[in-house]
């Protein structure tokens, strides 16, 4: 997703360079989908770090317990900083493409 959000970035900053203003109202409609699409994305990857956090806090509380779980929140922890990075990759991405879309908006009415 990472790789696919940087390209698309790239593609409509392209775009928006030597598009008139027709071309500008069609790129709109479907910059929106791509907006959805990456929001859906983002949103899946805030549930999947919601989970990990929860599993990593439930796996520390454990761990004081029993120290085998100590390796399973190594683990965890690892996946979670991952986790967390992702998400906050694609929430700048969408940022971006917020722009992106605000810049739209601006030379169509010009």
């Amino acid at each position: 997703m990472k790789k696919k959000l940087k390209n698309y970035i790239k593609e409509i900053e392209e775009k928006l360079k030597r598009l008139n203003k027709e071309d500008i109202e069609k790129l709109k409609k479907e910059h929106l989908i791509k907006i959805n699409i990456f929001q859906h994305e983002r949103l899946i990857s805030l549930l999947i770090t919601l989970f990990i956090g929860l599993f990593t806090v439930i796996s520390f509380l454990l761990s004081t317990a029993n120290q085998i779980f100590f390796i399973t929140t190594t683990i965890l922890v690892i996946l979670l900083l991952a986790s967390l990075y992702n998400y906050f990759y694609i929430e700048n991405g969408l940022k971006k493409l917020y722009d992106e879309y605000d810049k739209m908006g601006l030379s169509g009415n010009e």
